[in-house]
C-alpha cells in the first residue's frame, strides 16, 4: 500500500478541516488535528463521534472540506484511506468464530501475512485478557469484547487510530492500564491517535492535545490554560492524581502538561516488561468494522 502523500504542508498536521457542516449536529471554521495523541472531549450528543466519523469518511459532511495529511480525502479511495486511518467504534464487532478468528479479521481482510501464534497471545496478555484463542468470544463480558477489539486493532498497526471510548465498557481499575497500553503502543511506534473520551481525566493524563466538542463547533483547548480534572469517577481521579503526585500538587489547576505524557518507553504491561507485544511492522490493515462501510446521511448525535 502507498501512503498517502503529503503535498507541501507541514507534517505535524494530520488533518485540517474547514468549513464543515454536518446538519444541524457540527459546524467548524477551522480545526487541525495534529500528530500525536489527541484526545477529544465534550458533552454528550455534543457530536464527538461525528468528528471521529469525519476523519475516515464513515461520515460525510454537507460542505466543507477534510485534508489528511495535506490531501483532500475525498480523492483518497474508502480503502486506501481507512488503511492508514483505522477506526475502532465504542462498540466494536464481534466476528463469529473463536478469539485467533476475531484477532486476525482485520490481516485476513486486508490479505496480509497472519502474525504467528505467540504474537497472538502476547496480543492479548496486553489487553489483560486471560483467554485461550480457541475459546468462545460469545461468551466474553462486554469489556472483554472491547479489549479483544483493541488487542485486534493494535495487530493491525495503521499510522492513525480513530478510538471511540475505547475504554467505555471497562472498570476504573482496568481502563488506566489498557488505555496506557494503547498509548504506549503507539508511541513506540510513531502511530498517531485521535480518542474520543467523556473524561477530562484520561485526556490531560494522555493527550499531547484536547479538542472540545461544545455547541456544535471543536475548538483545541490551550493546555496552558485548562482547567482542573474532573470526572464522574472519583475512584478514578484519585487514582491518576495519586500516580502524579510526584510531579504536581492536588493544588495545581494545571500541571506542567509535559508531566502527563505517557512514557514512550513503556512496556505494555508494567508489572510484566516481557509482555511487549513484537508485532511486525508489516502494512497496517482495515478495521473491520469499517469495511463495506456506505457514508449515511443519518445523523450521529454522538
Amino acid at each position: 500500500m502507498s501512503q498517502i502523500s503529503t503535498p507541501n504542508k507541514d507534517n505535524n498536521i494530520l488533518f485540517e478541516l474547514s468549513n464543515i457542516v454536518v446538519n444541524d449536529i457540527l459546524r467548524i471554521p477551522h480545526l487541525q488535528i495534529r500528530s500525536g495523541m489527541t484526545a477529544i472531549i465534550g458533552e454528550s450528543g455534543g457530536g464527538k463521534t461525528t468528528l471521529l466519523h469525519l476523519l475516515n469518511r464513515l461520515r460525510t459532511p454537507n460542505s466543507g472540506t477534510i485534508l489528511f495529511r495535506g490531501k483532500d480525502i475525498t480523492k483518497v479511495p474508502a480503502v486506501e484511506l481507512r488503511q492508514e486511518v483505522t477506526m475502532l467504534a465504542q462498540n466494536p464487532v464481534i466476528f463469529p468464530g473463536d478469539i485467533k478468528k476475531n484477532l486476525i479479521a482485520g490481516i485476513e481482510f486486508a490479505q496480509k501475512p497472519i502474525p504467528p501464534i505467540n504474537v497472538l497471545k502476547k496480543a492479548l496478555q496486553s489487553v489483560l485478557l486471560t483467554k485461550r484463542l480457541d475459546d468462545n468470544p460469545d461468551l466474553l463480558s462486554g469489556g472483554e469484547k472491547q479489549r479483544l477489539a483493541i488487542a485486534r486493532i493494535l495487530l493491525m498497526e495503521p499510522p492513525v487510530l480513530l478510538l471511540d471510548e475505547p475504554s467505555s465498557a471497562l472498570d476504573d481499575d482496568t481502563e488506566e492500564t489498557i488505555i496506557n497500553t494503547v498509548i504506549s503502543f503507539c508511541r513506540q511506534r510513531n502511530m498517531s491517535v485521535v480518542m474520543v473520551t467523556h473524561s477530562q481525566v484520561m485526556a490531560h493524563h494522555f493527550g499531547d492535545d484536547i479538542i472540545q466538542v461544545s455547541n456544535g463547533t471543536a475548538l483545541r483547548i490551550d493546555l496552558t490554560h485548562a482547567h482542573g480534572l474532573t470526572d464522574e469517577r472519583p475512584a478514578l481521579v484519585n487514582t491518576i492524581k495519586g500516580a502524579r503526585s510526584h510531579t504536581f500538587t492536588h493544588q495545581e489547576t494545571t500541571p506542567p502538561h509535559h508531566v502527563l505524557h505517557t512514557d514512550s518507553s513503556a512496556t505494555f504491561n508494567t508489572a510484566q516488561a516481557d509482555n511487549t507485544i513484537p508485532f511486525n511492522n508489516t502494512t497496517p490493515a482495515i478495521e473491520t468494522n469499517s469495511l463495506n462501510t456506505t457514508n449515511s446521511s443519518e445523523p450521529t448525535y454522538d
